[in-house]
């Protein structure tokens, strides 16, 4: 089954319009921030885009172009309609969001706003496209509280609020709104689509959790982008809620903050199963341009490293059209050897960490000591006990939630890579098929025996 619908691939194809457009605004943006620094009569310029002014010249104009993307492309009969009640929603937004302060109460009036905003566009999205039914109202409202609470809200609101600061870090929420956010918001809405439609749902479930569907080239980037950019947010939600510093957070979910339980929950549901999708659809893309390799695969999962296997796997020819061809190439594949080196260096580098901290005996040393040894007994231990790929990056997890040195960015970005690294260890040192997958290669695989037989005889 393919992933997406004919008219989904029609969008999906299109996506690069408002990217584009995002990563010019943020080239220009950068361009007259570092004028203004040597040129006074550039400041005029480059101020315009940090405060909310910024937002309606630039980024307003990118998330009314990526909403109504979709009408244009399919032509629906609504789309002016659509358009027009769009903009005077979106600028109304804006003025409100223009005097927003930071005030607790009205940060909750504003999640809420932002929610009820999202619930108007998505609802009046549902109606245009004639799903009517009660699933796809149910998805519209559920997408709604998704971008429209934390995490996903977040960046959003404050680029509505400040427009096109960079500013102690901001620079990768500025990037996230620009040229990552379509691909997000498109990725969400597809996927809700397909599962809520009771022709396709147990089909595309099961296509989801293959390792062998046939992916193209564009569904796999779409899809890469878009999973990996819902990870960071979600991870650094769990370490502030978690974290020791941030414990009065879950109090809250007990004194009648209902918007952050679902925030959270929804957070630990990314966590959960992201990381599993995108494995497979790694794998499935691996095997559909017969790349049997592992190192590729496994530099998908680290920031700015995945951007070479990304190109590599887009560029690369599809090989194999048939799930039965992949399940038989995944099934060939050897061993890799990158297991010896994975477990190499992660011993080597927990007992140089342990020399290194031999001068500073204390509790959290011992801690430590004791925590790096039960860490290379597992690192000997994964190659035989699956278990073991699970308890490895789950300590490191845990190290992060009772630790007082990660803040919430650091521990967040740890916290995704060791949630990722469950998956990449588990495909790496215990590759396996699911039932359905293996149905699907033995069925090959016979099929393969009798045109042998028919062949010799």
């Amino acid at each position: 089954m393919q992933l997406f619908t004919d008219n989904q691939s029609k969008v999906i194809s299109k996506i690069w319009i408002p990217a584009v457009l995002g990563a010019i605004f943020i080239f220009g943006h950068i361009l007259l921030k570092r004028f203004a620094d040597y040129t006074p009569s550039m400041g005029l310029g480059a101020r315009i885009f940090d405060n909310y002014r910024g937002a309606l010249l630039t980024f307003l104009p990118l998330l009314y172009l990526t909403y109504n993307l979709e009408f244009f492309i399919l032509e629906n009969k609504h789309r002016f309609t659509v358009a027009i009640a769009s903009f005077a929603l979106l600028g109304g937004a804006w003025a409100y969001f223009e005097n927003f302060s930071t005030d607790a109460m009205t940060t909750m009036k504003a999640e809420m706003v932002t929610v009820l905003i999202w619930a108007v566009l998505l609802l009046m999205r549902s109606f245009s496209f004639g799903k009517k039914d009660k699933n796809s109202l149910v998805l519209a409202i559920a997408t709604a509280f998704i971008f429209g609470l934390k995490p996903l809200s977040e960046s959003v609101f404050h680029m509505l609020t400040q427009g096109y600061t960079y500013q102690n870090g901001a620079i990768l929420e500025l990037v996230y709104c620009s040229v990552i956010f379509p691909v997000t918001y498109y990725l969400v809405l597809f996927i809700g689509d397909n599962l809520t439609d009771n022709s396709t749902r147990k089909d595309y479930l099961i296509s989801l959790r293959s390792k062998l569907t046939v992916i193209d080239k564009r569904s796999y980037l779409f899809l890469f982008i878009g999973l990996y950019s819902l990870l960071l947010p979600a991870a650094e939600r769990c370490v502030h809620i978690f974290s020791l510093g941030g414990m009065r957070q879950i109090q809250e979910f007990f004194s009648g903050n209902g918007l952050m339980l679902i925030s959270f929950l929804y957070c630990l549901g990314v966590m959960i199963t992201v990381p599993y999708v995108l494995r497979n659809i790694l794998v499935a893309r691996s095997m559909t341009i017969n790349n049997t390799g592992k190192v590729w695969f496994l530099f998908h999962f680290f920031p700015v490293f995945h951007i070479i296997p990304a190109i590599l796997y887009y560029a690369a020819p599809d090989v194999n059209v048939t799930a039965g061809e992949n399940g038989t190439t995944y099934m060939s594949q050897p061993m890799p050897v990158l297991r010896y080196v994975m477990s190499g260096l992660g011993i080597a580098v927990l007992v140089y960490q342990m020399i290194v901290l031999d001068a500073r005996m204390d509790n959290d040393v011992s801690i430590f000591y004791a925590l790096a040894f039960i860490r290379i007994v597992l690192y000997i231990l994964v190659f035989k006990k699956e278990f073991a790929a699970f308890l490895l990056p789950g300590i490191s997890i845990l190290i992060v939630f009772f630790s007082k040195d990660y803040g919430v960015a650091y521990g967040g970005l740890t916290v995704m890579l060791e949630v990722l690294a469950m998956q990449y260890f588990q495909e790496i040192y215990h590759p396996s098929l699911e039932d359905a997958d293996a149905e699907i290669y033995l069925n090959e695989a016979a099929t393969i025996g009798e045109d042998v037989v028919a062949i010799n005889d």
